[in-house]
């Protein structure tokens, strides 16, 4: 009789959106063989989308980097950690001694552990000396996590999944969160059975949009313009709370603020009408419980602080906020944008989310500073500027200038096959530590197996670099723990975290006593343009069955077989005009470059056209140039004036 062998389950947390859903992973003779749904875990509830369900198979895939690569004129050869960690440090340190050290630049990424992301902010600012450190929370979350800084004094605002659906009105700005986040469609769902008005402003018809009682399709660009046009009706109408009075420092100023806004004034701008403006205002002034759902739509713009800036105002006017702080969810669509970001792994931020004296540089400054001659060595750990950021030829461009290029990733990819050095590294089932997703809850990471071949966990990687660099006294650690323990002593968010506290089933909420602070809305004019825009803009937008630039997803047969090819969304009266239907080609020229891809007529509205970037060979970061917001940083992704013509 054949003795069955058993299978092991592990409990850890999807890698993919920062929803932060609890999955087991199970494996039999150390073998990954599958995933199972956890029923309890209070996150998801059992629940998994297409991507959480098939992670699994990303573990242990035959493409998987296992060994450190030295490039050898074209090609790269196997070797030892010694070897390739001692020529990391020496040639980094090499730039150092030559042009300073603000001459080396690092880029973290937002998939990996907050002890991960912690270290290597220490690796750039303590032991290379670089002020040079960021991520790609720049381009999801840091816009947002700035202007609540700036208006109520908090980088963070707070709804708890479990109470999102106890709104009786969801307001989803920019977020198409059914299809980038599947699982939260149950909240959402429920909330708009038990009466809920759920409004959807996106200029895309999506899945979210489907299931709204109102779809408002704001021009690209355009929400600071509509959402202050909502704070002029409610003032004017005197339809706001009172709470309003005590939340914001200066009502009277709010009023004086929000007059340019009038609705009549900023209808053709925004593309909504100042009757469904108004009526719209008036509906969330008139609902008990206002909650809101932000993401790169929104964010992703020249201008977003302004967006964001005046959904603080509207929510302080119409009960949206609770206990001191906006009811607002931000749904950025990395595993650990929050926590990296509190790790200190953004330019201007140190550890807790603390502002710097002197900031370093955003990514994109980075690569500009590159074509001056001004950084010369890139350590980038877990991401992949040359898919990620806007203009592919000028990042490509730029980084094939540098005297030195290292790379720490899980897969080879665009960057990594530029790079001098490439280190393999553990995927997230294969380390420890701790993710924080979009509810500020911080989560074990469990280790479910060891990575393939030679590669190492991320954070052990940073250790040994660090202690080239600068010695073992500043990276004395042997294990995840300590490192977690020394960011609790600088970060507000982990300080009250233990080790105990993660072995409960969804780890703690981190922030559960700023809640309780008193804030103030410090009021401030918006400035964003009221004019119209013409032209056909594009914008971008992420599929259901794809995630960031596809370096997970693209490997996975079932979300291929879903979905595997990119397309250009265009609505009917755009298709017309350029005499196109479904499938047909079409070239999209920027003032940057072009490309061709396939069209897909859907509910988009016209002078609008969206495409993915989920496919880098015809992504839309070929066309998009690097024009940065002044304050934050951020490339603008998601209104870029192009043309299109017929292939």
């Amino acid at each position: 009789m054949t003795q069955q062998l058993s299978i092991e389950e592990v409990l850890t947390i999807c890698p993919y959106c920062s929803l932060g859903c609890g999955m087991k992973i199970q494996k039999q003779q150390g073998i990954v063989v599958g995933a199972s749904h956890v029923l309890d875990y209070p996150v998801n509830e059992g629940a998994l989308c297409p991507r959480g369900n098939t992670a699994y198979q990303l573990i242990q895939r035959e493409d998987r980097l296992t060994h450190p690569l030295i490039r050898e004129g074209d090609e790269f050869r196997e070797a030892s950690w010694s070897e390739a960690l001692d020529l990391v440090a020496k040639r980094i340190k090499s730039v150092v001694e030559r042009y300073g050290a603000k001459a080396v630049a690092v880029f973290g990424s937002t998939k990996i552990t907050s002890e991960e992301a912690y270290l290597l902010q220490k690796l750039a600012r303590e032991a290379i000396g670089t002020p040079n450190i960021d991520c790609g929370a720049r381009m999801c979350l840091a816009p947002a996590l700035i202007a609540l800084r700036e208006v109520i004094g908090f980088p963070y605002a707070w709804v708890e999944l479990s109470q999102l659906e106890l709104a009786d009105c969801m307001l989803v700005m920019g977020a198409n969160p059914i299809e980038t986040s599947p699982v939260i469609s149950r909240r959402i769902l429920r909330a708009r059975e038990a009466g809920a008005k759920v409004v959807v402003v996106d200029p895309r018809r999506s899945r979210t949009s489907w299931k709204s009682t109102v779809h408002l399709q704001v021009f690209p660009g355009r929400d600071a313009a509509l959402l202050m046009a909502m704070v002029h009706s409610v003032l004017e109408a005197k339809l706001y709370s009172e709470s309003a009075k005590e939340l914001v420092d200066d009502l009277g100023k709010l009023e004086r603020v929000a007059q340019r806004f009038a609705p009549e004034a900023v209808e053709e701008a925004v593309g909504v009408d100042a009757q469904t403006i108004r009526r719209v205002a008036a509906e969330i002034a008139l609902s008990k419980k206002v909650a809101a759902i932000v993401s790169h739509g929104v964010l992703q713009h020249i201008g977003s602080v302004e967006t964001v800036r005046a959904l603080i105002y509207l929510l302080a006017v119409v009960r949206g906020f609770e206990n001191g702080l906006p009811r607002m969810l931000l749904l950025p669509d990395q595993c650990n944008a929050f926590g990296v970001c509190e790790a200190g792994c953004l330019a201007e931020f140190g550890p807790g989310m603390e502002p710097l004296e002197s900031p370093g540089l955003s990514m994109c400054e980075v690569v500009e500073a590159i074509e001056r001659g001004e950084v010369k060595a890139l350590y980038v750990v877990g991401c992949n500027p040359v898919a990620s950021l806007p203009h592919t030829q000028r990042v490509r461009e730029a980084l094939s200038s540098l005297e030195f290029l290292a790379v720490q990733d899980v897969f080879m990819t665009e960057t990594a096959e530029m790079a001098h050095v490439v280190l393999p590294s553990s995927c997230w089932a294969e380390t420890e530590g701790t993710f924080v997703n979009c509810e500020l809850r911080v989560q074990r990471v469990s280790k479910v197996v060891e990575p393939p071949g030679e590669a190492m966990e991320g954070w052990r990687i940073v250790v040994e670099l660090g202690k080239r660099i600068s010695g073992a006294d500043l990276f004395p650690y042997t294990m995840w723990t300590e490192v977690l323990l020394e960011l609790s002593r600088k970060s507000r968010m982990f300080s009250k975290v233990s080790v105990g506290d993660l072995e409960q089933l969804g780890g703690i909420y981190a922030l559960a006593e700023a809640k309780l602070v008193s804030r103030k809305v410090a009021v401030t004019p918006v400035e964003t343009s009221v004019s119209k825009r013409e032209g056909v803009v594009l914008t971008t937008a992420k599929l259901l069955h794809h995630h960031g630039t596809g370096v997970f997803t693209r490997k996975i047969r079932f979300l291929m077989e879903e979905e595997g090819h990119p397309f250009l969304e265009i609505s009917k009266a755009d298709a017309e005009k350029l005499g196109v239907s479904d499938g047909d080609l079409v070239r999209v020229r920027s003032e940057v470059g072009s490309l061709e891809v396939g069209v897909r007529v859907t509910g988009i509205r016209e002078g609008v056209v969206s495409l993915s970037p989920h496919f880098p060979l015809q992504s839309p970061n070929h066309i998009i140039p690097i024009k940065l917001d002044p304050k934050t940083k951020c490339p603008e992704l998601k209104a870029v004036s192009v043309e299109l013509e017929r292939v």
